[in-house]
């Protein structure tokens, strides 16, 4: 396909930020230390995921455990009751299996009701599952493997298992059935060979790369959009109506170069985001918005990462339901982009009142940004401080320019008439498996994060404050702008 500059790549917006507005959150408890659920008491939480009506899910510690646990706490009034959806070396249902470990939560509202999908290999160390539950119930297998089908991993050496979900619940992911790959939407029933579709969802570099692998995107019940190959081209392709695979497009010409689509950023009906490389320089890569059968360079001589990375870090991101989409690229930092706004840049260096050292916490890889439709992007980051940095949550609005620290370590919440003090935060969103559905952002301008303090581990949620101006700020700004070292708690 060939791409046409258009006039939102020309005239790209790569200013210094011009707004800054640092409050003091509102944090509301989901679980701390301590507290019950389902005979067991919570101790830790890893990944959180929230649902646009304030429902979350997490990968939580029990009973002074890690990780062993998937969790549901379902929001009601002001509070949250939990659930124990499933833990380790529990019976898997329908089998004499048992659970060995959680990953990859998503978390979808659907008809009012919340629906959790994870998956999770098995004490049988070759057989692994995908799993359901709906507003906190028993989980039910979607898949689980047998007759000779297996769940295909996301690297080429056992990488997570990797799945797609859409907004109205529907679940893709991909199999091997005697070797042959297959797709499917929800039930193995519908079972799609990929004939000559290959290397779907797997590593996409001659040299094997775990960490560099493509995501699927279910948009309903029979459409599955993902990167492969045919006859050793890659392109990215729509399995829809019958699930015959049809391409959307394969080789991309821009200017005097060819690239090919190597990573799925993310898809709707009419959109896709694609991380794409050079077939002449395979150092040099760039991402395409691609928009009603039209494709725009987002941007371009970025090194795609893969068995390329001059780090542990590729470029990592994902794309919204309408369009808008965040990234990480490592040699130039986040990038915002939708077809009203244009590219917008946020780099490590002052921002106002605002210094970010690095992107990502201390000793970490880089996790993909989260972004939603109101255009909010929200970030980890290290800002100055004591010792060898600060760890921050920050929220950016690319469209206002407006850069806001939501929570840092140091802070200090009052817990049950207890203050303690901020210590860390556990990783809230998957890197190359991230999905706007995947992670602690919702519609509502709410995020969820797992924090270690002081006095044990907690799960918070907190709201991104409106933008100066707006009638509720005017209410709220006096009591808030003091509270900046204090964020407080709700219901305290």
């Amino acid at each position: 396909m060939v791409v046409k500059q258009i006039g939102a790549l020309a005239a790209l917006s790569l200013g210094a930020i011009s707004q800054q507005w640092v409050v003091g959150a509102t944090l509301t408890p989901v679980i701390v230390t301590g507290g019950a659920v389902g005979g067991a008491v919570f101790s830790n939480a890893g990944q959180v995921v929230l649902a646009d009506n304030g429902d979350v899910g997490m990968i939580a510690g029990l009973d002074s455990s890690s990780d062993d646990a998937v969790l549901f706490s379902q929001y009601s009034g002001g509070g949250y009751t939990h659930s124990l959806v499933a833990r380790d070396a529990q019976t898997i249902p329908g089998s004499s299996d048992l659970y060995a470990g959680f990953e990859n939560l998503s978390l979808t509202t659907v008809g009012g009701a919340s629906k959790l999908v994870f998956s999770s290999p098995t004490s049988s160390i070759t057989k692994a599952g995908l799993f359901q539950s709906t507003n906190g119930g028993a989980a039910s297998p979607i898949f689980y493997s047998g007759s000779g089908r297996t769940l295909l991993t996301s690297g080429s050496v056992g990488g997570p298992l990797g799945y797609g979900v859409s907004a109205d619940g529907h679940v893709a992911f991909g199999t091997k059935n005697s070797g042959a790959q297959e797709l499917h939407v929800d039930s193995v029933l519908n079972g799609i060979a990929t004939g000559a579709i290959t290397n779907f969802n797997q590593t996409q570099n001659a040299i094997p790369d775990q960490r560099y692998f493509v995501k699927r995107v279910a948009l309903n019940s029979n459409s599955v959009v993902g990167v492969g190959t045919t006859a050793g081209t890659w392109g990215v392709y729509d399995f829809s109506g019958s699930l015959t695979p049809s391409p959307r497009y394969q080789t991309i010409s821009f200017g005097l170069g060819s690239y090919a689509p190597r990573r799925l950023l993310g898809a709707t009906g009419a959109r896709s985001v694609v991380l794409a490389e050079s077939l002449s320089d395979s150092t040099n890569g760039g991402l395409f918005y691609e928009h009603a059968g039209s494709l725009t360079p987002v941007i371009t001589g970025i090194n795609p990462g893969g068995a390329n990375a001059a780090s542990n870090d590729d470029p990592i991101g994902q794309m919204t339901a309408t369009g808008r989409v965040a990234a990480y690229l490592p040699d130039t930092g986040l990038i915002y982009y939708d077809s009203t706004v244009g590219l917008k840049q946020l780099s490590t260096g002052v921002h106002g009142a605002t210094t970010i050292n690095a992107f990502g916490l201390l000793f970490d890889p880089v996790l993909a940004p989260m972004v939603n439709d109101n255009g909010w992007v929200v970030f980890e980051a290290v800002l100055p401080g004591v010792a060898i940095g600060t760890e921050a949550i920050l929220a950016w609005q690319p469209a206002t320019d407006i850069l806001q620290v939501l929570v840092q370590t140091g802070d200090t919440v009052t817990i049950n008439g207890v203050d303690r003090t901020i210590l860390g935060f556990n990783r809230a969103n998957p890197s190359f498996d991230s999905d706007v559905l995947r992670d602690g952002l919702n519609e509502s301008n709410q995020v969820a994060f797992s924090v270690s303090t002081t006095g044990g581990a907690a799960v918070f949620t907190t709201s991104i404050v409106p933008e100066p101006g707006t009638p509720a700020l005017v209410v709220l700004s006096a009591s808030l702008l003091l509270r900046r070292r204090r964020p407080s708690v709700a219901g305290r």
